[in-house]
């Protein structure tokens, strides 16, 4: 174990929480991302805190806490603004389908609860008395940009699968590369990633995608270790199209399902359960490649029919594509109100059914006449509407 005399500036919550446990005569540290993102200089928002205190006793200590992972030692303190997640050594039993163990036992040793993290980058803990902690050489990976499994790489993804994504995820986020003999492990433990939940496969994935360097993930794909999961990733041969592009997480995974297998987006987005709302939006920005743009303002209007809440990211989308996109177009047709939608018709359904022969044929008709002013704008006036309206039937 090594330890470095480096000085963190915690906010007063944090140091709070770990001195009120070391006055209740226990050790306690902030581990993990933490002390990770303090090397690298990036923001912190959230600290984990680590102890051999036993959630009973945080529960003595601490009179705003809650249990949030009891059956893991994780007791939630409300400190000022955070919430910190205190959790009791530990040493973890068998896993059960490669993702969460059976049974867990406290300890005692700040060793043993350590030794059974994922990447040593994540196993740093730092206290105000004593420094940075480092029993695996997590510092000397930040050093070298490496993402490096704790102890037996082949245990710890057989274990717990999910690991494999998120080593891709943090050498991404991190810019960061996989070590080999933790990478060699990953591909041969990548066939129980069909053990993972969908739900924490997409939280996984979403991160990696709106990560701006993709390098592992693209070797990751090249390499087999996805396959279980994604059977047509190997298509993607340019991940850095991904990266480049912005707009929201939405944006990275019409692009990521575009390039993989755009016929098979009902079936990903369904498998993987996103919301009807991200649904809607990642088809829609995919089937917006189909669209064949011309400078016909009548065109592209039907095209804002469908989709003007999404004009932002299709703009993204079809550029990082290499898709034309008329944004000029688009610009003046929505500064001139020109209409393409029937809320911008100069009238509405209570006055259209007194054209209406039959009660289901006025959104039939107010349909027909929203077609006559998307090609004849100038035409959206009630009179005009109204003349047009009385003349539906002779169609």
């Amino acid at each position: 174990m090594k330890r470095y005399a480096v000085k963190i500036d915690l906010p007063a919550e944090i140091e709070y929480v770990i001195t009120s446990l070391e006055k209740g005569g226990f050790e306690a540290y902030t581990a993990g991302g933490s002390v990770r993102d303090f090397l690298l200089k990036r923001a912190v928002s959230d600290y984990d805190v680590t102890t051999n205190a036993e959630p009973c006793d945080v529960h003595k200590i601490f009179r705003k806490c809650f249990d949030t992972g009891i059956k893991h030692g994780t007791v939630t303190v409300i400190s000022g603004k955070y919430h910190v997640e205190i959790t009791t050594y530990r040493v973890d039993g068998d896993y059960v389908a490669h993702r969460k163990p059976e049974s867990v036992h406290f300890s005692k040793k700040l060793s043993d609860d350590l030794s059974r993290r994922d990447f040593t980058v994540n196993a740093l803990v730092y206290n105000p008395n004593e420094g940075i902690l480092d029993f695996f050489g997590g510092t000397d990976d930040i050093k070298n940009k490496t993402i490096r499994a704790v102890g037996d790489g082949e245990k710890r993804f057989f274990e717990d699968a999910l690991r494999i994504i998120r080593a891709v995820r943090f050498a991404c986020v991190l810019g960061f590369e996989i070590e080999p003999k933790t990478f060699c492990a990953m591909k041969n433990n990548a066939k129980y990633l069909s053990d993972i939940s969908c739900e924490r496969i997409r939280e996984e994935f979403t991160k990696i995608l709106c990560a701006k360097n993709l390098g592992a993930l693209a070797v990751s794909a090249q390499n087999g270790i996805f396959d279980r999961i994604f059977p047509d990733i190997k298509s993607i041969e340019n991940f850095e199209k991904i990266s480049r592009s912005d707009g929201g997480y939405c944006v990275k995974w019409a692009l990521f399902i575009y390039y993989m297998n755009k016929n098979g987006a009902d079936e990903i987005l369904a498998k993987y359960k996103f919301s009807n709302a991200e649904k809607h939006k990642i088809k829609f920005l995919i089937n917006s490649a189909e669209v064949n743009f011309t400078q016909n303002r009548a065109d592209i209007k039907r095209f804002l029919q469908k989709g003007d809440i999404y004009l932002n990211e299709t703009e993204i989308f079809l550029t990082a594509i290499g898709k034309f996109y008329p944004a000029d177009i688009i610009s003046d047709i929505i500064n001139s109100c020109e209409p393409y939608k029937l809320c911008m018709l100069k009238t509405d359904g209570a006055q259209i059914k007194n054209y209406a022969k039959k009660s289901e044929d006025t959104g039939k008709i107010l349909n027909y006449l929203l077609d006559f002013v998307i090609e004849n704008p100038h035409n959206n006036t009630k009179e005009r509407l109204f003349e047009k309206a009385e003349k539906f039937y002779d169609n």
